[in-house]
């Protein structure tokens, strides 16, 4: 899939706005690298992802495929 032209996103830093925009852009379907030098942040940031698609799967505004697809699409990286 590709939006705008892009067909793949990279994030720098796994803050909150980070993994946010890790989340939206994965939940649309494209792969997305985010780089943070701690990986103590990664962690936190795979962690927060993952309970906000499983916030959506409960509300019914994301399917379970759909959220663990999105999951697929992001690659954590130091």
């Amino acid at each position: 899939m590709t939006i705008a032209g892009f067909n793949k996103i990279g994030v720098i830093g796994a803050g909150q706005m980070g993994a946010g925009i890790a989340q939206i852009c994965a939940t649309v379907g494209l792969p997305v690298t985010v780089v943070d030098l701690a990986e103590q942040q990664l962690d936190k940031a795979h962690t927060t992802i993952g309970k906000s698609l499983s916030k959506l799967v409960s509300k019914e505004r994301l399917t379970q495929a759909d959220a663990d697809n999105a999951m697929q699409q992001i690659t954590f990286i130091t």
